[in-house]
């Protein structure tokens, strides 16, 4: 029988591989994390999610110490920040860099949400200001974001991020994410000016 922590793996596995099937993750883009009581296992720097093992999940606790062999992602304070916030209930991270959202987040317009499933479950994703990659500032804006209710959000000229009450749902908001990039580009492309986020009115 699978230990804890062997469980916890796999399952992280499974959705790094899914994350890459979907698109949502390409080359070496893109890094993921879950709480495990006390720890954090979240994805090691330079994985490619489409072929990553068990053993190259690093393992840090709350306050960001590794007692892993192998180093975690450099986005680490990004990851470490969402998980502070337990009474949100953060218990999981995705960060990609899947190429709709991302392209929409150079544009710097806030995610249209376009389909009911959309607009149900999203209801805003709003652009953060850009912060370096790796970097506090960066972990401080999305945590105050998260703080605020946002479950999704695109990250100036970076990605996009979600998290859940568990890996099943970040990884779901993450999907949801590009769908509707996808969709609102497909129905009009960003050049054409697609508005904000909440109206899905041709």
């Amino acid at each position: 029988m699978a230990s804890p922590e062997g469980a916890a793996r796999e399952v992280l596995v499974q959705t790094c591989r899914r994350l890459d099937r979907q698109g949502l993750a390409p080359a070496r883009s893109g890094n993921v994390s879950m709480a495990l009581g006390d720890r954090i296992l979240i994805t090691a720097t330079g994985t490619t999610l489409g072929l990553i093992q068990p053993q190259e999940i690093a393992v840090v606790d709350r306050q960001g110490k590794i007692l892993s062999p192998i180093p975690p992602s450099s986005e680490l304070p990004l990851h470490l920040a969402l998980h502070r916030l337990v009474d949100r209930g953060v218990a999981a991270v995705v960060h990609t860099h899947s190429p709709y959202a991302t392209a929409l987040s150079y544009v710097g317009k806030q995610l249209p949400l376009v389909s009911e499933e959309g607009l149900r479950t999203l209801q805003e994703v709003p652009v953060l200001p850009y912060r370096p990659p790796g970097s506090q500032d960066l972990a401080e804006v999305a945590q105050a974001a998260a703080a605020e209710g946002y479950r999704a959000f695109l990250l100036e000229r970076h990605g996009v991020v979600t998290w859940g009450r568990s890996l099943a749902e970040a990884a779901y908001l993450a999907e949801l994410v590009e769908a509707e990039a996808r969709l609102g580009y497909l129905i009009r492309g960003w050049e054409g000016g697609l508005g904000h986020g909440g109206s899905h009115h041709p």
